[in-house]
């Protein structure tokens, strides 16, 4: 077993580059600790 150590911001950085959708108001506010930032209209919408 490998056992890193990283620093928070890192960490959800890391975690966020490997994500298939983007979280929730809720799960920011749960798994990173701060709102998200304001979402853009994407030009398929």
């Amino acid at each position: 077993m490998r056992v890193w150590a990283l620093e928070a911001d890192v960490f959800v950085e890391i975690a966020g580059s490997h994500l298939t959708r983007t979280f929730t108001a809720e799960e920011c506010e749960a798994y990173a600790g701060y709102p998200c930032p304001a979402e853009t209209e994407s030009a398929n919408d």
